[in-house]
């Protein structure tokens, strides 16, 4: 065990391992000993913290919706205008991609398992209803009673969403930072004063 592991909570290093390990392995490829050992604690420890593999792999759920959530809301802190909102949104996804595609894949692993595990579905609907609230209410107009600011938030997010799954699945990634540069452009007028 590092020094670093002893300073923080084992329950903090095993979440953090489970990440870890889930975003270069998989859901389907990692084992709990692999993550106890990535931890460096004993396996017991994984289930005394977190119960069984799915109680971990929910936290770990909640690890990666409050670690976006939160990324997001501080990417638009401070906004000049709508538009600049727009793109720095299309921005973090394409930069998320960028620096951390196995975080991105794990996000994709994850939601792909909420579609058969009833436990999962709760959490990944509320990540997708936390990101959809947040942009929500800071692109759209407050005062434009014509369009349904919620569909729109969900339809903005859904065409950054599909967009980082096509480059995921695209390893030559052609036209991707176009695709990612012109969302903005679409949904600009939908947020404008």
């Amino acid at each position: 065990m590092n020094d670093a592991t002893e300073k923080r909570p084992q329950s903090d290093a095993i979440l953090e391992a489970a990440y870890h390990c889930l975003a270069h392995k998989g859901y389907a490829e990692v084992s709990l000993r692999e993550i106890a050992q990535e931890a460096g604690v004993a396996l017991s420890q994984l289930h005394y913290h977190y119960n069984n593999k799915q109680g971990l792999f929910l936290a770990v759920l909640r690890f990666v919706a409050d670690k976006y959530i939160a990324e997001i809301e501080e990417e638009l802190q401070d906004p000049s205008d709508s538009l600049s909102l727009f793109q720095r949104v299309s921005s973090f996804f394409q930069d998320k991609l960028d620096r951390d595609p196995a975080g991105l894949r794990l996000f994709f692993d994850l939601a792909n398992l909420s579609l058969w595990d009833e436990s999962f579905r709760p959490q990944m609907q509320a990540l997708f209803a936390d990101l959809a609230s947040t942009l929500e209410e800071r692109l759209f107009d407050e005062e434009n009673p014509d369009h349904s600011h919620h569909n729109l938030a969900r339809i903005f997010l859904g065409a950054l969403v599909g967009i980082s799954l096509q480059a995921i699945l695209d390893p030559q990634r052609e036209h991707i930072a176009e695709l990612f540069q012109m969302v903005p452009l679409v949904f600009q007028p939908a947020g404008s004063h």
